[in-house]
């Protein structure tokens, strides 16, 4: 989750963006509430990405400025600041849905925050699009209800049942080839040796995302987290932490700065090219006054 709603390869160094401001922006305490937040509402996912608040901070920190400081942007420091004062009062399914510029789950952007450019547009952040109720949709700026995930009660289809705003799922048939539901919401989070049944999508024992647990025979159990290199196809090996992915056996670290790439990296370095000259490269932003 973490990955989906805040991952973005920014190909272009800020410094050579003209539309960057001279006014001093603080991202890094942007960074700060986010990681804050995330303890709040998403706490084992954010134990299974990062390593310390630190790693969590400079990752964010690197988005925020790549995000702010971009053509048309209208994240100006008294806006990123508001912002930050107002992140503490945003619900968990609002704050997962938005952050850094991203939909509050009614397709606007965070904090109200408008750039300069219209509709039409090409943009890598909603904090680009000018119109009320415009938001950056498939990298242009288009109506808000482009971007927009369908919410509690409404109804969803996704082969994977993954189609619902954050902190909610598709409850729909799984078995079938593509599959069309209703959002739900989880369960009361549950606690470790606790009666559970495994449902479509969602076990009784709540939201794995935030708590970590999971239906196995029958009780909710907590799921550990692993170390790349360590076991991850036994039913106790743990999941695979730190970026890492489950690969024959073991999870397979994520690639570092310099080397190839095709998906996520380590953080906060960030996939950069296509294809074969595709490389993990940690964005330049040493230019950006925030």
């Amino acid at each position: 989750m973490i990955a989906r709603a805040l991952a973005i390869a920014l190909a272009a160094a800020c410094g050579s963006l003209s539309a960057c401001s001279d006014e001093p922006i603080t991202c890094r305490q942007v960074a700060e509430a986010t990681c804050r937040r995330l303890s709040d509402c998403l706490p084992f996912a954010k134990r299974l990405r990062y390593r310390d608040d630190a790693s969590c901070v400079a990752d964010h920190e690197v988005t925020c400025k790549g995000l702010a400081c971009v053509p048309g942007s209208g994240a100006t420091s008294g806006a990123l600041k508001q912002c930050m004062a107002d992140l503490p009062g945003l619900s968990c399914e609002a704050f997962l849905a938005s952050a850094f510029g991203g939909t509050n789950g009614t397709g606007e952007p965070l904090c109200g925050i408008q750039g300069g450019l219209p509709r039409g547009s090409r943009c890598l952040s909603h904090w680009q699009c000018a119109q009320s109720g415009s938001a950056c949709a498939d990298g242009v700026c288009a109506p808000a209800d482009r971007s927009r995930q369908p919410r509690e009660g409404e109804s969803c289809s996704s082969p994977y049942g993954a189609s619902c705003a954050p902190t909610l799922y598709c409850d729909c048939d799984q078995t079938r080839i593509g599959c069309d539901g209703v959002c739900k919401r989880h369960e009361n989070d549950a606690q470790v040796g606790a009666t559970c049944t495994w449902g479509q999508f969602a076990s009784t024992c709540g939201d794995f995302e935030r708590t970590g647990l999971f239906c196995r025979d029958g009780v909710c159990a907590q799921a550990a987290i692993a170390e790349p290199g360590a076991d991850c196809r036994s039913p106790t090996g743990g999941v695979c932490g730190f970026g890492s992915t489950c690969g024959t056996s073991t999870c397979a670290p994520p690639p570092k700065g310099g080397e190839p790439c095709s998906g996520a990296c380590e953080a906060p370095t960030r996939c950069v090219g296509s294809g074969v000259s595709a490389r993990c490269v940690l964005p330049d932003v040493s230019a950006c006054p925030y």
